[in-house]
């Protein structure tokens, strides 16, 4: 039998949201990671035509 994680789903959510902040905020890590990504993507679009 497997013993209980110590560390449920909830609480992983709950850090995930605290270290990531919200994706619309330029200045959280999601945000600067979004926004890199679509920068990349745009810039690949124009570079192919």
């Amino acid at each position: 039998m497997l013993e209980p994680l110590t560390v449920q789903y909830a609480d992983y959510a709950v850090w995930q949201r605290r270290v990531l902040d919200d994706a619309d905020d330029p200045g959280g890590v999601l945000g600067r990671d979004l926004g890199f990504g679509a920068a990349r993507w745009r810039a690949f679009r124009r570079s192919t035509g």
